[in-house]
């Protein structure tokens, strides 16, 4: 990675931690390449930011994460992971969470983002035990 991009990086974890600075309460750590805020509690989940280089960020819901090319899409997505309008729907199997799905709220409906499953652990999704959700309470909406 060259010294522009390096740049740039830390640009984006500066304006994150710029943003989250403001909000009254809020606990998270920062390296030269990412910003994590963890839960508040049990019913809630840590919410990461990471630049791989200078297209590619990846927002991390707990265990769940999703890759993005766009630098404005991937700080909008973390920040509403704050927000109860986003949670994590955990599918446990044998007391382990085997299935994580994000979902967003809009529109008076929950709507997925997609789910992330642990592979080695796929023969246990035929005996799902039950099914538990994450939601944080860090801040009511993304204002940015």
């Amino acid at each position: 990675m060259n010294t522009k991009d390096q740049i740039q990086i830390n640009k984006i974890v500066r304006v994150l931690k710029n943003y989250l600075f403001e909000i009254p309460g809020l606990e998270f750590t920062h390296s030269i390449n990412s910003v994590t805020v963890p839960s508040k509690d049990k019913d809630g989940f840590t919410v990461k930011f990471e630049v791989r280089d200078k297209e590619r960020y990846v927002v991390y819901y707990g265990r769940w994460q999703r890759q993005f090319k766009n630098e404005g899409e991937a700080i909008f997505f973390f920040l509403k992971g704050l927000t109860p309008a986003c949670r994590v729907k955990i599918e446990i199997s044998n007391s382990e969470g085997i299935r994580h799905t994000a979902e967003h709220h809009t529109d008076r409906t929950w709507h997925s983002e997609g789910a992330k499953t642990i592979l080695e652990k796929r023969k246990a999704m035929l005996e799902l035990e039950e099914t538990r959700f994450l939601q944080n309470k860090h801040i009511s909406k993304v204002l940015i």
